[in-house]
């Protein structure tokens, strides 16, 4: 019986020690605000009434390491916390300009030793047997630079005009219309809290419905009518949330013998969208929330 109780016991604590360390390297968002202790790279705590701090919900955290019950984790992002910004300086000054730092070095000099990446960052603790309430691992955290593609939507153009002189006479036209594509690019996301906003550059193309008429095309058309044009682009696209708002521009090709005469050829025109999730690309959100048991 003994031995069976033995085995019991040490797959147990391998299972508990498998579950602990699934979260290390990776980060989480803090989903509740959470006094926690500060404590060194190894999970040391440091000594002091004041060496606390709120952790505050949408922190970015990092897991870095595990000390007996508790992980030790590094906030990734807290530009908005004051109190977090004061620890953040207090490890700074330990390599003062013009003064002796921690080495007994000046700070001028050539051998002053680079902070290493520790000793810049500020570390906390988090009992393990309370993490999954107090963070939500099921909102993904990914880069702020990332790549986008799409299919884009442009309602509507403008067309800038010359005031109708020279060889090819241009006016200005607002036109409304529905043009499809694909669009790829770079994408860059900020914001704190349960906003998001980010900023999208795309290049791409789409396929769209041109109107064409006698003054267009000098009077080789002679009734309105609609022209396939090709129209390779750029945009700049704004995210706030999931709903977007971008500016493009690009040229249009006609199809057929109405693009020798049409006066807009080879011109730029000025494009409109707004949509929603026009440029987001998987993700997921989190559609449950851990709740601490009473």
């Amino acid at each position: 019986m003994k031995p069976i109780f033995t085995f019991v016991t040490l797959v147990l604590a391998f299972t508990t020690f498998g579950q602990d360390t699934t979260h290390l390297g990776k980060s989480f968002v803090m989903s509740q605000n959470y006094k926690a202790r500060e404590c060194n790279a190894v999970g040391e705590p440091i000594p002091g009434d004041t060496n606390s701090c709120i952790l505050l919900m949408g922190f970015l955290l990092r897991v870095e390491a595990i000390t007996g019950s508790n992980y030790v984790i590094h906030i990734a992002e807290f530009s908005h916390s004051k109190e977090l910004n004061e620890k953040f300086v207090r490890k700074t000054a330990l390599y003062p300009t013009g003064e002796e730092n921690k080495h007994g070095k000046n700070a001028n000099s050539s051998n002053l030793p680079e902070p290493t990446e520790h000793e810049l960052k500020v570390y906390f603790l988090i009992p393990i047997n309370q993490f999954n309430f107090l963070t939500d691992p099921q909102i993904p955290v990914q880069s702020r630079h990332t790549f986008t593609a799409g299919i884009p939507t442009i309602p509507a153009k403008l067309r800038f005009g010359n005031g109708g002189t020279g060889n090819d006479p241009r006016y200005f036209r607002f036109e409304g219309n529905i043009s499809l594509g694909l669009s790829a690019g770079w994408k860059y996301s900020f914001g704190k809290g349960s906003t998001k906003y980010a900023m999208n550059l795309l290049t791409g193309f789409t396929v769209a419905s041109v109107p064409v008429d006698s003054i267009t095309t000098r009077g080789k058309v002679n009734s309105s009518t609609t022209c396939a044009s090709f129209s390779p682009h750029f945009g700049l696209v704004f995210d706030v949330d999931k709903v977007q708002f971008g500016l493009y521009t690009g040229l249009d090709f006609l199809y057929g013998e109405p693009n020798k005469y049409w006066v807009y050829r080879n011109q730029p025109w000025l494009g409109i969208g707004i949509g929603y999730s026009l440029f987001q690309v998987g993700g997921q959100s989190a559609n449950t929330k851990n709740t601490k048991p009473d």
